[in-house]
């Protein structure tokens, strides 16, 4: 009987893993319509989706993948392809980087923001970084968790650090960085990346930090100090040139 069992329920779980991927395949391909460029570099649209997550809290029906844009290794921005309700598509793109950037859909501009949210900001009261791997990966999640955001949207809620972080990376002037994502359920809100720029003749080797948002009403604290927030965004005033921006996208059919 319990070997039964399991072959029935392995092959319940079939139908629901071919449908899975071939979800993953359809944001995998609807982000190949993207170009991004910043200056005359064109950055690199990571393969696969660096997060995979869903959302039961806001939606009945929600699956979405976070994947990036890199110039070399470093992250620029990262692009939220999200599939929600009875299958509405939505596009979340949110800047990385404090230069400005230009992102094309079918050849067409559809966003440039100049700068993240809140861009290379130096850690207050942060530890030299180490010189070793391991240590270096303890100073950056001990960092992460010096923040707190809160989330305001039905009411007031604590988004939850991840403390693994879902993309790490060196890069020309930085010796380590990771990019660290807060959530509700598994869905990303808030995004951030810590540096450890390397010495230079003007300074030792710091720590810097950069917030991305990746939805509306938002609040984020530094040591209990309240640092940075932002309203809904589509009760507010909308730019191209702004941090972030929402897009519908359509929708996704499934496979019968």
């Amino acid at each position: 009987m319990p070997t039964l069992l399991f072959v029935t329920l392995a092959l319940l779980q079939v139908p629901a893993e071919a449908e899975r991927k071939q979800r993953g395949d359809f944001m995998k391909a609807d982000l190949g319509r993207y170009t991004a460029t910043a200056g005359e570099r064109t950055l690199t649209p990571s393969e696969e989706p660096l997060l995979r997550y869903s959302n039961p809290v806001r939606n009945f029906f929600s699956d979405g993948g976070l994947f990036l844009w890199l110039d070399d290794k470093r992250p620029m921005a990262a692009a939220i392809v999200s599939i929600r309700g009875s299958g509405n598509v939505f596009h979340e793109l949110t800047s990385l980087t404090s230069q400005p950037l230009e992102v094309r859909r079918d050849g067409n501009l559809i966003w440039s923001p100049r700068t993240a949210s809140l861009a290379d900001q130096l850690f207050p009261d942060a530890p030299a970084p180490d010189s070793s791997d391991k240590p270096r990966l303890r100073q950056m999640r001990d960092l992460a968790r010096r923040f707190r955001v809160k989330k305001s949207q039905d009411g007031d809620s604590e988004l939850r650090l991840m403390t693994q972080p879902i993309y790490r990376f060196t890069a020309k002037g930085i010796s380590d960085g990771a990019l660290f994502a807060f959530v509700e359920a598994t869905d990303p809100d808030l995004l951030l990346v810590i540096e450890a720029h390397e010495e230079s003749a003007a300074s030792d080797a710091e720590w810097r930090f950069t917030l991305a948002r990746a939805c509306s009403n938002l609040e984020v604290s530094l040591d209990g100090k309240k640092i940075w927030s932002v309203s809904g965004y589509y009760a507010n005033p909308r730019s191209p040139d702004d941090p972030y921006c929402e897009l519908r996208a359509g929708t996704y059919a499934r496979a019968e």
